[in-house]
């Protein structure tokens, strides 16, 4: 990927339709957060979210959950037409490697043996659609950053005494600083804020 490709798939995938306002999460990746990208998603209606470096394994549903079961599906197609024989040789007698055309079609049929409930359970499993550390993968006893469950308030009650500014707090002081605890908190006015970064909580 380059910034061209970023842009294209911006463009042509995520698209700029008259959806309402919509939440994109991807990695640090440099063409995802250079300011004329963040500039192009905001335009469409978009919160962007960054998973931080390092956190993927963590924080992205399709490392978390979904590569795994998907890849043996692909594997599993590849398998069965290997086993039937039906692939081609070059004049030196090596097996060709399938035409992409072959591969999409795999594609397609592997992410239709995908569970439907899987893909959902997994943005809780990532944390981005819930804060119940019950539910975040990463958070469970035993796991790389059970010790961040404290920064949910779980093991500290004192955190939900910490005063935290109101959105309308926020705008009366004029900071760039807002405290949105769900995507209803999102409202016309802070999207329109072009300076704004949004970061969920």
């Amino acid at each position: 990927m380059n910034d061209e490709l970023t842009n294209v798939w911006v463009e042509e995938v995520w698209g700029s339709l008259a959806f309402g306002k919509r939440f994109l999460v991807w990695d640090s990746f440099k063409c995802h957060i250079s300011d004329e990208m963040k500039e192009t998603v905001r335009k469409m209606k978009t919160v962007m979210d960054v998973i931080p470096g390092g956190c993927t394994k963590f924080l992205q549903p399709l490392d978390v959950s979904i590569n795994k079961p998907f890849k043996a599906a692909f594997r599993a197609i590849y398998d069965e037409v290997l086993r039937k024989g039906e692939v081609e040789y070059s004049r030196g007698g090596m097996q060709k490697p399938p035409n992409h055309v072959l591969q999409v079609q795999w594609v397609v049929e592997a992410w239709k043996q995908i569970d439907k409930e899987i893909i959902k359970k997994s943005f809780d499993t990532c944390g981005i659609t819930t804060s119940d550390p019950d539910k975040i993968h990463c958070l469970g006893k035993g796991q790389p950053t059970e010790e961040a469950r404290v920064l949910l308030g779980e093991s500290n009650p004192s955190i939900e005494n910490v005063a935290r500014p109101t959105l309308e707090d926020s705008f009366q002081q004029k900071t760039d600083i807002y405290d949105i605890h769900n995507l209803e908190d999102l409202t016309d006015k802070v999207l329109e804020q072009s300076e704004v970064e949004i970061v969920m909580i």
